[in-house]
């Protein structure tokens, strides 16, 4: 019987490495006041992109990494960084299940990527992402919801918090009501 045990060890070690890297270069930007508890997994990824995670909470965060694809290394470095920024979210908010918090949330992981490393910024213009933004802005309902933030693409959430970015430090996302992101998503999104 032959068989395959993943990740190898070198290869958990480059993770823990990239990830560490990823969290130290984070606190420069906000440093958390609780302690961040990060478990790492492997996985075979369907797509391209060799990462996945969550912040599970201000305190426990779960990446994985693909070390089959080629920028692997790179891409747990991405998730580590905005999932940092989520889990900071989450120690300054309180805990809520509402949508627009989430989304919220992303946003700053995605603007924390901006700060930290080369991020990826969108192909397309605001304009090519109108139809979902009309689509999903009656989903920002002031109670839970059901729909996942995922529902919303990355660049829909990156063009936000870029903008949120521009007249707001990352410090006071927390601070940023439903309605700032439905009046900012209008204007980019026309």
């Amino acid at each position: 019987m032959s068989y395959t045990v993943r990740p190898e060890e070198h290869e958990l070690r480059e993770a823990r490495k990239a990830v560490e890297g990823a969290l130290e270069s984070c606190k420069y930007v906000l440093e958390k006041d609780e302690m961040l508890e990060v478990n790492l997994g492997s996985f075979s990824s369907p797509g391209d992109f060799g990462a996945s995670g969550a912040a599970l909470s201000s305190e426990r965060a779960q990446f994985s990494f693909d070390p089959g694809k080629k920028a692997w290394k790179e891409d747990v470095q991405k998730v580590a960084t905005k999932e940092y920024g989520k889990s900071w979210f989450y120690e300054k908010t309180d805990a809520s299940d509402l949508l627009w918090r989430e989304i919220l949330a992303d946003c700053l992981g995605l603007m924390f990527i901006e700060k930290t490393t080369e991020g990826k910024t969108p192909e397309k213009d605001p304009e090519a992402f109108k139809d979902e933004w009309d689509k999903l802005k009656p989903l920002l309902a002031d109670s839970l919801s059901e729909v996942s933030p995922e529902n919303f693409s990355w660049e829909l959430k990156w063009f936000i918090g870029n903008k949120l970015a521009e007249n707001r430090s990352l410090e006071s996302f927390p601070d940023v009501k439903k309605s700032d992101i439905e009046e900012i998503g209008d204007k980019v999104f026309k």
